[in-house]
């Protein structure tokens, strides 16, 4: 058994440490003493398609393996929705964990995997611990903090608790947050927590991530960035109602956070070759001009596309948000956003499309559909054919 083996499968913090270890295979599978249903009953959300939430997005590196970096992105929306996402590398890489929450409903899956499991008892308890513990990262005022020192507490009723850790009594937000099991005994904690405060509310900029006495990664946030959500976001796919309309297009959530972009209009007899062409030619004259600034353009293509699904804009994207925009680029504020994975360019389809437009909330305003790939060669050929959107308000 190695390193990782001797923790149980169910607990949170080993679900985590297993996320740094690709040798081991089985870990990236759920938990397998609750296999999925062979039709899953659809979680019904009724109410408002549409909620307001904060997504986060920090690099992790594991002690246990400090050269693999690792991706985390949650996203809350209120006190009952959430998503956990963790991945090995960039953006579009293997998903070693993924967690979701509805209302009274929480997931386990792998995206790449068939069918998701619905988490019961211990497995749920703990899940639901561990996606608190991560919110109070970002809602520190919803819960019900009691005390005034250096040391609040704030009730999860029959899953322990939330202990929180001040450097001063007189400071808004803890250097340490902390789940303690219904006995009081410390479970996993977020520590050394360092807050960015030139917003209107604190945001986390660094923490490390303890189970009991060991630490398992330091964590530097990217980005905290407000979103729309639909309610399919934080239900798999499987499990939304209306599935089965979407026929063998699997749609899926992916919000787009804010970024820097400059688009070039193509030729009208652009085809997928020659704009790919150009995008290689224009990423070759961009790339120093940028670097003299400091800066650089992101490791992956992006094409905008016609309603036809003709390329005819290419996007160029910096790899960061800047501070000041070079000449021709423009902020492109954060969107909801869904999206098709398809094998290559020639997968490119209408059906995929109407499948993208049928998520797309009535109140709300889609953008023009557009694909992005890694440019990475050692990476899968696949294609994202997106569609984004903003909200009437």
């Amino acid at each position: 058994m190695d390193r990782l083996g001797r923790k149980t499968a169910l607990n949170a913090c080993a679900l985590l440490l297993f996320a740094a270890a690709p040798r081991a295979g089985f870990a990236q599978d759920p938990p397998k003493d609750s296999p999925p249903k062979t039709a899953p009953e659809p979680v019904r959300n009724p109410g408002p398609r549409l909620l307001e939430g904060l997504e986060m997005q920090s690099e992790l590196v594991y002690d246990a393996d400090p050269k693999s970096p690792h991706v985390l992105r949650a996203a809350f929306a209120g006190k009952e929705h959430a998503r956990y996402w963790i991945g090995l590398g960039a953006e579009g890489s293997q998903v070693r964990l993924m967690r979701l929450r509805s209302e009274g409903h929480v997931f386990a899956l792998r995206v790449d995997a068939p069918g998701s499991i619905e988490l019961e008892g211990a497995q749920r308890d703990e899940t639901l611990a561990q996606l608190e513990l991560r919110r109070a990262l970002l809602q520190f005022e919803s819960f019900e903090w009691k005390g005034e020192e250096a040391t609040r507490t704030a009730a999860l009723g029959t899953l322990g608790s939330l202990r929180a850790r001040f450097a001063s009594a007189k400071d808004a937000r803890p250097v340490e947050l902390a789940f303690l099991d219904p006995q009081g005994k410390l479970q996993d904690s977020c520590r050394a927590i360092r807050w960015d405060a030139s917003g209107a509310r604190p945001l986390p900029s660094a923490l490390e991530l303890w189970h009991e006495e060991t630490r398992i990664w330091s964590e530097s946030v990217k980005r905290v960035l407000p979103m729309t959500y639909t309610r399919d976001a934080f239900v798999p796919r499987d499990r939304a109602e209306g599935t089965g309309a979407q026929g063998t297009w699997n749609v899926i959530q992916t919000p787009s956070p804010e970024f820097a972009a400059r688009r070039f209009e193509l030729p009208k007899d652009a085809d997928w070759d020659s704009a790919r062409k150009e995008l290689e030619r224009l990423r070759a004259e961009w790339a120093p001009r940028l670097a003299k600034s400091g800066l650089e353009l992101e490791s992956r293509g992006t094409l905008e596309l016609d309603p036809e699904l003709h390329p005819r804009f290419l996007v160029l994207r910096l790899a960061k948000l800047p501070a000041e925009l070079p000449e021709g680029f423009e902020r492109v504020a954060g969107r909801a956003a869904v999206g098709v994975p398809l094998e290559g360019f020639e997968a490119v389809a209408p059906g995929a499309l109407r499948a993208l437009r049928e998520k797309v909330p009535a109140e709300s305003k889609a953008g023009a559909p557009y694909v992005r790939w890694s440019l990475d060669p050692s990476q899968p050929k696949q294609v994202l054919l997106l569609l984004a959107w903003t909200t009437s308000r």
